[in-house]
């Protein structure tokens, strides 16, 4: 079984929350060297700009920073407030404070990127420094940030592949603060903004210490992948591989092994909605108290499933407090009288299995239907810190449903609180499959009432020719577009990004929107020729004749059904509703009354039940 790097693992809570939540900070690391070359310096801030406009919308809770190194002054960033309790290295300076992006902070930038750049070689200078004092800079700015933050990243732009000689008491001090990288997992990602930029004089040693691999291992990244990444903040992907449970796995009688499940895919993290004042666009906070009331004695308050009771009936009493949700009391009507249920009775109702895996047995891998999706599957892999021993068991039993073609049929409940699921778990190897690793790959299955009937009486079933789907192959094959899934997004949804922000800062701002879209005309000339031949294989399109309405060309217009006002209707306002097939159109209490009249009981049911009731009654 081939080694699973799980070593980013964290404790899991037996809450309901996200453990890997927070917000992602990035700072964008300057070498000031590069204004030597205006070209070069105007491009590094160029991708700095596209990288702030691109998630000013969707990324707004982001830590986003900027800083210069090799700098002969040190001039007061934009925010001082931002920087209590951090000392800036010297030839070192701070422009953008590590913050949130606003709109004044945008602006600050945008006025930084004329070209005097706020008279840059007298204000900040030029001049060798140290990059480990920069760095350290960095990552106290990331711990002094006073939010939990769920990825780090440094992205530093230099022109120079030889800060240091090898040896020299500087080029140690970067190797020492590569291992620090590494063990406060701290991303550290270099842009060369020069050509011909040779990674081997310093930055492949320094690199690959950062990421904790062998210097034989490491790759060249490519400059133009890494500036279209950066470049928009949409499409970085920096999840990584972390344990979203840790479960016990019981086998039979005292028979435990630890395991830990997986996701194969990151949730997307969409921006929350808020409430805001129509007056000042203020953000309204909505906090929900529950308050308890007496009524005065005599009152009869009905109290049936799906009706409201006026508070005008009864008059109001000066007795009010708040309500704890421990007190608060889940009501269910059952025979005709009301239960109550604690929220405890409640929750234990929901789960009523301890958090874990149970072995209920093993079934053909034929027997398992997997196209019926449910939910996305997760992975399974052995964890030896809670038992030890897990990953013998483990691959023993992964070996022997491998051999003998089997699935492992278990009940699943990852943490309290969660209803319990039927899972299969299927075997896999990671010589069959990229995506895949030894373990299991953990597959729900569904219940009954999560089947769909499909009803197709009624419809004809019209079996396409041979040639017409050979036809339609080929078109499919002609429409097909290059592109990466996991990055793709709304055209229509950038086009609207791109004109929001280029009218809030009056720049002319374009987004992807275009460059998303396929290039219709080259479709249509790419399967021109092959529909030429659909006409002859499937015939001229039917015409189909607009439907009329009840008033265009007929003798009467349909007459409307007037509604019932009564409390009780009458028995023959019922029966003509009868004739009509049109007993929905009474309420709950204009059915209840009338059972009630007819002395029938039971009536704590839905409305389908009460008109089955009158049914009944007139048959």
């Amino acid at each position: 079984m081939s080694a699973y790097n799980d070593h980013e693992d964290e404790e899991s809570d037996e809450e309901d929350v996200d453990l890997f939540s927070g917000r992602e900070a990035i700072t964008f690391l300057i070498d000031a060297k590069l204004y030597n070359d205006i070209d070069e310096f105007a491009n590094t801030l160029d991708i700095v700009q596209k990288s702030l406009l691109s998630g000013l919308l969707t990324r707004g809770k982001d830590f986003i920073g900027v800083v210069f190194v090799n700098t002969e002054n040190s001039p007061e960033p934009k925010d001082l407030t931002r920087m209590k309790n951090i000392v800036v290295a010297p030839n070192t300076a701070v422009l953008l404070p590590l913050a949130e992006l606003s709109k004044e902070i945008m602006e600050y930038f945008l006025n930084f990127t004329t070209p005097d750049y706020f008279d840059f070689p007298k204000r900040f200078g030029i001049k060798d420094g140290s990059i480990a004092n920069a760095i350290r800079l960095c990552t106290n700015m990331f711990k002094q940030c006073g939010y939990k933050l769920s990825t780090q990243t440094i992205i530093y732009f230099t022109n120079c592949d030889e800060p240091y000689k090898e040896g020299s008491s500087e080029f140690q001090k970067c190797l020492q603060k590569a291992k620090d990288l590494d063990e406060t997992d701290v991303q550290f990602e270099l842009l060369p903004m020069c050509e011909n930029f040779d990674y081997n004089k310093f930055y492949k040693e320094f690199l690959s210490m950062v990421q904790h691999i062998e210097i034989d291992q490491f790759t060249e990244p490519n400059k133009e992948e890494l500036i279209k990444m950066i470049s928009n903040r949409n499409l970085q992907q920096n999840s990584k591989k972390r344990c979203t449970y840790h479960l016990k796995w019981i086998l039979g009688n005292n028979v435990e092994i630890s395991v830990g499940l997986y996701n194969y895919f990151k949730k997307k993290v969409l921006p929350k909605s808020v409430k805001l004042l129509r007056t000042n666009n203020s953000i309204i906070d909505v906090k929900r108290v529950y308050k308890t009331k007496t009524i005065e004695s005599g009152m009869e308050v009905d109290q049936e499933l799906n009706e409201n009771v006026s508070t005008e009936k009864f008059p109001k009493s000066n007795e009010e407090e708040d309500l704890k949700p421990s007190d608060t009391r889940k009501v269910l009507i059952i025979g005709g009288r009301q239960v109550e249920f604690t929220c405890e009775e409640v929750s234990r109702m929901r789960s009523p299995l301890a958090p874990g895996m149970r072995l209920l047995g093993f079934k053909n891998l034929e027997s398992i239907s997997f196209h019926n999706f449910v939910k996305t599957t997760s992975f399974l892999y052995p964890d030896e810190r809670i038992i030890n021993g897990s990953t013998t068991l483990f691959r023993a039993l992964w070996e022997k449903c491998i051999q003998r073609k089997k699935v492992a049929i278990c009940v699943i409940v990852p943490r309290r609180k969660v209803p319990p699921r039927f899972i299969a778990l299927l075997p896999t190897e990671k010589k069959n499959s990229f995506n895949d690793h030894d373990g299991f790959r953990i597959v729900y299955l569904p219940f009954e009432n999560e089947f769909r009937l499909l009803n197709l009486q009624g419809y004809s079933l019209v079996e396409a020719p041979d040639d017409g789907v050979k036809i339609f192959e080929k078109i499919s094959n002609k429409l097909k577009i290059k592109f990466t899934p996991h990055i793709l997004r709304d055209p229509t949804l950038e086009i609207i990004e791109a004109n929001i922000i280029g009218s809030a800062f009056d720049i002319e701002y374009e987004g992807l929107g275009e460059g998303c879209s396929p290039d219709f005309e080259q479709q249509d000339e790419r399967i021109q020729k092959v529909i030429e031949n659909l006409t002859d294989i499937f015939g001229q399109d039917l015409e189909i004749t607009k439907k009329k309405r009840p008033g265009d060309g007929l003798p009467e217009r349909a007459q409307k059904i007037q509604k019932i006002t009564e409390e009780c209707p009458t028995r023959q306002q019922i029966e003509d509703l009868l004739s009509k097939e049109e007993l929905n159109i009474l309420t709950i209490k204009q059915l209840k009354a009338y059972l009630q009249e007819n002395n029938v009981t039971g009536l704590s049911i839905t409305k389908p039940k009460l008109i089955e009731k009158v049914i009944e009654l007139h048959s």
